[in-house]
C-alpha cells in the first residue's frame, strides 16, 4: 500500500468509539473462515488470542502457522 492510499484509508476510518456488535464480529470471523475454506485450507488454531481488531474495529484473524489443507491432519504440539 502506498503512503497516499494509507493516509486516505486512515482518514476514512470511523472513530474507534463507534459500537460494533458481537454479531458483526461473528459474521466477520465466519467470512474469513469461509474464504480460507474456499482456498482449500482450515485455520488450525482459531481462538480469541488469534483474532485482532484493526483501526476500524474489524476482526483480523492471525497466526496462520497451523493452517492446513482440508483433509490433512493437524499436527499438535504436546508439552
Amino acid at each position: 500500500m502506498c503512503l497516499q492510499s494509507a493516509k486516505m484509508w486512515f482518514s476514512s476510518a470511523p472513530p474507534p468509539s463507534l459500537p460494533i456488535t458481537q454479531e458483526q464480529w461473528i459474521r466477520q470471523i465466519m467470512s474469513a473462515e469461509s474464504w480460507l475454506e474456499k482456498l482449500g485450507f482450515v485455520h488450525g488454531h482459531l481462538r480469541p488470542a488469534n483474532l485482532l481488531l484493526d483501526v476500524r474495529e474489524n476482526i483480523q484473524p492471525c497466526d496462520f502457522d497451523t493452517t492446513v489443507m482440508i483433509g490433512e491432519q493437524l499436527n499438535t504440539k504436546t508439552s
